[in-house]
């Protein structure tokens, strides 16, 4: 894996906290990332959560 590839998903968060307008729901399942739109309430994105959680 190439360095800058473990470091952008810590970079993708700070550009993301620093802008809210572009905030999501981020889940990580292994090497499966799923980025939820912020548009979602927390209850949605916590049914993708719990769909990710189900990833085998």
């Amino acid at each position: 894996m190439h360095r800058t590839q473990r470091r952008a998903p810590t970079t993708s968060k700070s550009v993301t906290k620093a802008m809210s307008a572009l905030a999501e729901y981020d889940y990580v399942h292994d090497t499966v990332l799923v980025r939820v739109s912020h548009y979602l309430t927390p209850d949605q994105a916590a049914e993708y959560k719990a769909a990710v959680d189900t990833l085998k």
